[in-house]
């Protein structure tokens, strides 16, 4: 099943600030990280290691939260909330996607 592209839309226009927030935070790059999606084609090998910087400290999450530098509405925050309360890092491959849940399970073979 194909993920509605508003619901996609929606993601990135939360993630990506998130993302370049977390690059401020965190200085992992020099240039800063501009939250429009129409720039980031020269970013894509670097924003993994902004994301995974983040992982490696969630608190920046709730910092994003506290600050809420895009001034988000409240369904926007609650998306963020929701991801710091159910932030889980590994690696994850789908099982079963249903209609009210996704079923994942942890891959633990060699990377």
């Amino acid at each position: 099943m194909k993920i509605p592209e508003e619901e996609t839309k929606e993601f990135h226009e939360v993630y990506e600030p998130l993302l370049a927030f977390a690059n401020k935070e965190l200085s992992v790059l020099e240039e800063v990280v501009d939250p429009d999606p129409a720039g980031w084609k020269r970013y894509v090998e670097d924003l993994g290691r902004v994301r995974d910087e983040l992982y490696d400290n969630p608190g920046v999450i709730d910092k994003f939260i506290d600050e809420n530098p895009e001034e988000f509405g409240p369904k926007r925050l609650k998306m963020v909330r929701k991801w710091r309360e159910h932030f889980l890092r590994g690696r994850f491959f789908i099982v079963k996607y249903l209609k009210k849940y996704t079923v994942f399970s942890e891959f633990r073979g060699s990377p």
